[in-house]
């Protein structure tokens, strides 16, 4: 396993994005005269893959409203308001002290304000690379090889797929269990630390 590579989403595998969402979607939908949706509910909508056209009730609004989520998703003041899912920077380290390069690969658009937040989270030093690919397609960089990718949507599940190489969907990011099984990835786990801790256990015995 040592010299292989895992690549890794950020938002929502790692990162509990949560509150930062709703504060920009709070801020969008009030530029548009409208009250938000309590977290709770937003999320639960999110998760289920209830479209912003639906949530704002008026499709003719998207525009203006991504006008604004796209100037305010990753400022430096909603970035602050992420969260590291519980034991996800231990994972890293235990990739990292196995030998595994965890490769990040985020749909981000905004390359140095994501290296500020990896640093300020503490876990810039536990990847080996990092690559931002914005609206792009999610491909991963040319390197050793690719042991497993674990992410928490669709997205991910059909980067992995078009790459190759096995794919853990995690449950506790922006999808529900049952949307990602949809998407036949290998397996699910409730968590990046779960998925890193199945990923380094010794196999079982085999028949006898």
């Amino acid at each position: 396993m040592a010299g292989g590579r895992v690549i890794v989403d950020l938002d929502g595998t790692l990162l509990d994005t949560r509150r930062r969402h709703h504060a920009v979607y709070s801020e969008a939908v009030g530029a548009l005269g409208q009250a938000p949706l309590p977290l709770r509910d937003l999320w639960r909508a999110k998760r289920r893959g209830v479209g912003w056209d639906l949530l704002l009730g008026d499709p003719r609004q998207l525009g203006a409203f991504f006008e604004v989520w796209k100037r305010r998703i990753e400022a430096p003041d909603m970035l602050a308001l992420d969260q590291l899912h519980p034991g996800a920077a231990r994972a890293l380290r235990r990739l990292r002290d196995h030998g595994v390069q965890a490769v990040l690969l985020t749909a981000r658009r905004d390359p140095a304000a994501l290296e500020d937040q990896l640093r300020d989270l503490g876990v810039r030093d536990s990847l080996s690379e990092v690559v931002a690919v914005g609206s792009g397609s999610k491909a991963p960089p040319p390197g050793p090889p690719i042991l497993r990718w674990i992410g928490d949507t669709e997205a991910d599940i059909e980067g992995a797929r078009a790459a190759g190489v096995p794919v853990t969907a995690v449950t506790n990011g922006i999808r529900t269990p049952g949307l990602l099984a949809k998407a036949h990835p290998d397996d699910l786990a409730p968590s990046f630390s779960a998925a890193v801790t199945r990923m380094l256990s010794p196999p079982g015995p085999g028949p006898t």
